[in-house]
């Protein structure tokens, strides 16, 4: 049952006195819960006029219901609250509990799984995105892919202009396309396809207006293919590795300079051939030594006159003639080793390779 004192507005809730409805104001409770009586209490006269029997006894037990009430409310200790204030934090209290169960983990993660389940069909899966990229204009496409180029996303770019060439192989936008493809390719470590797109380009365009861009690329291709990831981070002679792709890279820097000689790139090229004509060198040189390790002494003399006539003022040079001339005095060649020692003498005079030549016997 409920208790009717705890209503927020005053109400009639019983009779007293023959017929005599008592009125009580909105109730008032004590601290831990105790409930406090109404300070006044009125009365309502009957529906007729004439004084009902006993109306002083009763108006004399209220008056001192009253009294008692008003003596405790002074005495308590506690704070006393109004009916709303009291209704107001039970309400609070609630509102909290009902907050709380959803602070929980598991509350959080049924949240989440609703706002997952809710918000699924406002996202397009790949295909969807496959489908709508299809119907794009070629311009749109290119402008797609050049924003992520430019962003620095070549793997981004890339898909874009891989449905560009797809769909418009003979537009307008697919000569820039294919360089910048290759590009893309380059820094994404993809040398192979790097070269079959510029390759291509090069084939199919052999009078594109950038064409001098497209062998300077095939060289930095060439340039860096081999190199590992270990390479990159721990020092290791690069004339140790295979020289194939540093001779393509040589030659592809030499046609740049012969077919365009007034292009910008001519300059780094020309530093990469340099750079490259020493790394060839030394190859050659190593092998040589390693011929007269082996006893092959016709061998590691044709490896050294190789690097005499082709890689002249080279630093591997010295280390040639010195090779040389022991080679030609191992094969009794005291002609030719005679040469090659004058040469060694004229041009490096202070080579310790000299002495090395004089005390080589034959056995």
């Amino acid at each position: 049952l409920l208790d009717p004192t705890f209503d927020l507005h005053a109400r009639i809730v019983g009779q007293h006195c023959r017929q005599g409805l008592v009125e009580t104001l909105a109730v008032e409770c004590l601290g831990y819960g105790q409930l406090m009586v109404p300070q006044f209490v009125g009365h309502v006269e009957p529906r007729d006029a004439r004084p009902a029997p006993g109306r002083q006894e009763c108006a004399s037990r209220a008056a001192g219901r009253i009294a008692m009430a008003t003596w405790r409310a002074r005495a308590s200790p506690h704070r006393v609250e109004s009916a709303y204030h009291f209704e107001r934090r039970r309400s609070e209290n609630l509102s909290d509990m009902h907050t709380d169960r959803f602070s929980t983990p598991l509350g959080v993660l049924m949240i989440s799984i609703l706002f997952l389940l809710g918000g699924c069909g406002y996202f397009q899966s790949q295909s969807d995105r496959d489908r709508e990229a299809a119907k794009w204009p070629e311009d749109r496409l290119y402008r797609a892919a050049k924003d992520r180029l430019d962003g620095g996303s070549c793997t981004g770019a890339l898909e874009f202009y891989e449905k560009l060439q797809a769909r418009y192989p003979f537009g307008v936008y697919t000569q820039q396309a294919q360089l910048e493809m290759a590009y893309c390719y380059y820094r994404t470590e993809d040398e192979a396809q790097s070269l079959a797109t510029l390759d291509r380009f090069i084939k199919l365009y052999p009078s594109h207006a950038h064409m001098a861009y497209a062998f300077y690329l095939r060289g930095l291709v060439n340039f860096g293919r081999g190199y590992g990831l270990t390479d990159r981070y721990l020092p290791k002679d690069p004339s140790q590795r295979d020289p194939g792709a540093s001779l393509q890279s040589f030659n592809d820097f030499s046609e740049l300079i012969k077919r365009f000689p007034d292009s910008i790139y001519v300059d780094d090229a020309q530093l990469r051939m340099r750079h490259l004509r020493n790394v060839l060198a030394q190859h050659e040189v190593n092998v040589a030594n390693y011929y007269m390790r082996r006893g092959a002494f016709v061998a590691a003399a044709n490896r050294a006159r190789y690097v005499v006539e082709n890689y002249q003022q080279t630093p591997a040079m010295p280390e040639a003639l010195v090779l040389l001339a022991k080679s030609y005095r191992v094969l009794e060649l005291e002609d030719l080793a005679a040469d090659a020692t004058r040469v060694l003498e004229l041009n490096y005079p202070n080579h310790p390779g000299i002495e090395e030549v004089r005390q080589t016997v034959i056995r």
